[in-house]
């Protein structure tokens, strides 16, 4: 038995053979700005004649413009952890996540995320890992103050041995008058305050000081 013939007639662009066409011409391999071009045109016919862009295949979907709206933006930008996270984390148990905070404040200008390097760089409570007081130390010499030398100096007199040997290394970095000072004072300095290590640590940063005077 023969298939019954629908009633309904066949959409105009199916007769004219427009959408067939329009493929065709959207798998050319068209130049970048050419193709810019016609989508901007597409979308320009499809806001001023709604029906023509629909007959034409050229409007998009409902379904297409809300996955267009949730598609992130390529120029947003990740915000940035605030201070107070950053802090929290300088504190936290955690000594990677210490670390990277200690490098993220020491480029905040901020007092706070000062305060807080200094605070861990002192390591008071006693609870401070050494890979976090010394990540703290860096982040503050990058951007020393006049006068901040001597908290490097006390960092250098420290009893673990890493934290000393970086407070050393970061003074003769500074090559200043100050951290100069500090270094033969290491240097000179024979009581049990100061270990063999960072004596003979001082004495190679003064050397390295009078080699670039």
């Amino acid at each position: 038995m023969p298939a019954p013939h629908s009633t309904n007639p066949p959409p105009l662009v199916d007769c004219l053979g427009v959408a067939r066409l329009l493929d065709s011409i959207r798998a050319l391999p068209w130049p970048e700005p050419i193709e810019r071009g016609v989508r901007s045109s597409a979308r320009c016919l499809g806001r001023r004649f709604p029906a023509l862009a629909t007959l034409f295949g050229l409007a998009r979907s409902e379904p297409a413009r809300a996955a267009q709206r949730r598609r992130p933006s390529r120029e947003r930008r990740p915000r940035k952890p605030s201070v107070a996270s950053l802090i929290a984390a300088l504190r936290g148990p955690e000594p990677d996540a210490a670390v990277a905070a200690a490098g993220e404040l020491g480029g905040r200008r901020s007092e706070r995320a000062r305060e807080a390097l200094v605070e861990a760089l002192r390591n008071r409570d006693g609870y401070t890992s050494p890979r976090t007081r010394i990540a703290a130390l860096r982040a503050l010499a990058k951007s020393l103050r006049e006068g901040e030398e001597a908290r490097l100096a006390e960092a250098a007199r420290d009893v673990d041995p890493d934290v000393s040997l970086a407070a050393i290394e970061a003074l003769a970095e500074g090559g200043g008058a100050a951290a100069r000072d500090a270094l033969e004072e290491i240097a000179e300095d024979q009581t049990v305050f100061v270990l063999p290590v960072a004596r003979r640590a001082a004495r190679s940063g003064l050397a390295e000081l009078r080699a670039r005077a």
